[in-house]
């Protein structure tokens, strides 16, 4: 792993990677999405500042993309961003939501899911809380001892957030919410060095499933904590992991500069390569397109499959 002083510029960075991805707890089931042909675009000039994390919000039709507003994810400066875009013509809010205004605070917001009609964003050592409606702030729920909150899985019931861990080893939390009025309640569901820097999270068929930056394993993981490397990557510093629609999972490595598939016989091989600092991918479904923010170039890339 690159040092943590380079990693808040390159992204322990990379994040040291909420989801971001089709991450509602109501998110139709990708195979059963109808598909769109598209051809993929580059937003190279579009107001990003070092964008770490895209989802896609199937329920709104809409992109979101976090922003650290400069290369340092352990820093609380107040500067990050969350931008919205149109997929079909990709008109680009750039600060939807801004840290410093309407009474928001985001420092270094990465990986992001949607749950109900929320926006959650994971922020170094929080979960916040954005109406999805207006972009105003719900609500903070800090993290016990979290000192790089990176991405962010919201399946039915419960939230999952890793810690890819600057101090010690990282972990993973399940966040849940309890009566009407929605209190959280966060467990530690696991904190073991041998996750090694837990980055990119999801669910499926019930079990959980992440890619670590300080390692090369694919794990999965239970609900009881327990958790096992099923595969290894070529190369380290994974990122964003998603699920694609043929079944195959899909994540990112930083040192490779390329974005990985892993089989149902646990095969990985490259799917595109050559690409600067991939961060958190995203997956609209309904289009066949990966959502690759490129964190150092500020750039995001739409590739269909």
């Amino acid at each position: 792993m690159r040092t943590l002083h380079y990693l808040p510029a390159l992204l322990l960075v990379a994040l040291l990677t909420v989801t971001g991805c089709q991450k509602a707890d109501n998110q139709q089931p990708a195979e059963e999405a109808e598909t769109m042909t598209h051809n993929g675009w580059t937003l190279d000039d579009a107001g990003f500042q070092t964008p770490e994390s895209v989802l896609w919000d199937q329920e709104a039709d809409m992109y979101y993309v976090s922003n650290l507003g400069g290369p340092q994810p352990l820093q609380k400066d107040d500067n990050g961003f969350i931008s919205k875009i149109t997929p079909d013509d990709q008109t680009v809010d750039p600060k939807w939501i801004a840290g410093g205004t309407k009474g928001i605070t985001l420092n270094a917001p990465k990986g992001m899911a949607r749950y109900g009609n929320w926006l959650l964003v994971a922020d170094i050592d929080v979960l916040r809380v954005f109406n999805i409606a207006d972009g105003t702030a719900v609500m903070d729920i800090p993290l016990p001892d979290a000192t790089f909150a990176n991405d962010v899985w919201a399946a039915k019931g419960v939230v999952y957030v890793t810690d890819t861990g600057t101090e010690g080893p990282g972990g993973i939390y399940a966040v849940t919410f309890e009566g009407e009025e929605m209190l959280p309640v966060v467990d530690t569901m696991v904190r073991d060095a041998g996750l090694t820097n837990p980055n990119g999270i999801i669910e499926d068929q019930d079990m959980l499933y992440m890619v670590p930056y300080g390692g090369t394993g694919f794990f999965q993981i239970n609900r009881d904590g327990e958790f096992t490397s099923i595969a290894d990557s070529p190369m380290g510093s994974l990122d964003g992991l998603v699920k694609l629609k043929d079944g195959r999972f899909a994540f990112t490595s930083w040192d490779a500069k390329t974005v990985y598939v892993m089989d149902a016989e646990h095969v990985i091989t490259p799917l595109f390569t050559d690409l600067e600092s991939p961060a958190d991918i995203g997956y609209d479904s309904k289009r066949d397109l990966l959502l690759i923010p490129q964190f150092m170039l500020d750039k995001v890339v739409a590739k269909p499959l």
